[in-house]
């Protein structure tokens, strides 16, 4: 009877044991995480970037704030309508378009700015435009955008902007 006993203990303890080491993990909604070790492709989370306002706040490593002589707040916003992007570089606005491909890739393309002149300006204006004509990825954690280039640290990071 104690040998029985013994046998079923061990089973119920190894049913136990495996069902609890199964995995229940899930993916939080609105997090990329880095899926390029494995087989499947990374997924696309290019409809939760589309129509957000991006406000600028890392620009390659160094934080960034509005200074005393910015108009407003450096940013960009992608429209669905023709994949067009715009925004503010920190003196002019700027304008043009994006394409997403496959494996939450990005690509801006034809880039133009408005000319007003600044030359009191502390924001390098050139520098972020130039982040944007390198992208070539992105990754978004909840409502953080960074903007990449191969496996780099970001270029750029952006915080969504929700207005009432």
């Amino acid at each position: 009877m104690l040998k029985l006993f013994n046998t079923m203990l061990v089973i119920v303890t190894a049913a136990i044991l495996t069902v609890g080491c199964q995995s229940t993990h899930h993916e939080p909604q609105n997090a990329i995480i880095d899926k390029s070790h494995t087989e499947s492709a990374p997924l696309d989370y290019s409809e939760q970037i589309v129509g957000k306002y991006w406000k600028l706040i890392e620009l390659e490593g160094r934080p960034v704030t509005m200074t005393e002589d910015q108009q407003r707040e450096i940013h960009i916003k992608l429209s669905a309508e023709q994949s067009r992007v715009s925004g503010f570089a920190g003196c002019n606005n700027f304008f043009g378009t994006y394409a997403f491909e496959k494996g939450m890739k990005i690509k801006f393309t034809e880039l133009a700015t408005t000319m007003m002149a600044c030359p009191d300006l502390e924001v390098n204006e050139q520098a972020f435009l130039e982040v944007l004509n390198l992208t070539n990825n992105y990754t978004l954690y909840k409502d953080t955008l960074q903007l990449n280039i191969g496996k780099r640290a970001p270029l750029a990071v952006f915080k969504a902007v929700y207005f009432e």
